[in-house]
């Protein structure tokens, strides 16, 4: 597979939970193949670049299978809405609800772009029933399904509430 057809299966595929350009590709393949895990070979071409395309080593599966038997530690959120967010009483009611209906537009589109990928998966590869490699993969966009809905729930209630509320004294920001 080439860098860019990996690139491009990638991005359709895992993509939706963990985006990577195409130079962040090249770059992991090339320090791949220097530590042997991966080989190229390239590929002349006529009117076109060469094609360099890779194979993954023995060696190479080996350490993919040790990396999905090993633990990963827990997760640190960093999630910078949710920093805006923390400080955003100097903004006014008006200043926070601006700053989550745009949330909010945004939450609706990638969990539209999700229904939409995971319908076309399950439209052109069918239901996953009891395939596991299906049900792994399914189950990665039904995560983000639900983490979007979940998110849209929490930004529809935090923006009733800052409706209800009443201005911190002194925070209001000089216009």
């Amino acid at each position: 597979m080439s860098g860019y057809e990996l690139h491009s299966y990638f991005r359709d595929s895992a993509g939706h939970f963990w985006p990577a350009d195409q130079s962040q590709i090249y770059r992991t393949l090339s320090d791949l193949e220097a530590e042997e895990l991966v080989k190229s070979r390239v590929i002349p071409q006529e009117g076109r670049p060469d094609r360099r395309e890779y194979r993954i080593l023995a060696k190479g599966k080996r350490v993919f299978e040790a990396w999905l038997k090993a633990p990963l530690p827990p997760d640190t959120v960093r999630e910078p809405f949710l920093l805006k967010m923390f400080f955003a009483d100097g903004l006014g009611s008006e200043g926070v609800t601006a700053l989550i209906e745009d949330r909010i537009v945004a939450t609706q589109q990638i969990l539209f772009m999700l229904q939409a990928v995971l319908q076309g998966v399950v439209a052109s590869h069918g239901e996953a029933g009891k395939d596991l490699g299906k049900i792994v993969r399914y189950s990665t966009l039904e995560f983000g399904i639900r983490h979007f809905k979940t998110e849209l729930e929490w930004l529809l209630d935090l923006k009733e509430q800052v409706a209800r509320s009443v201005p911190s004294q002194g925070k209001e920001m000089q216009k």
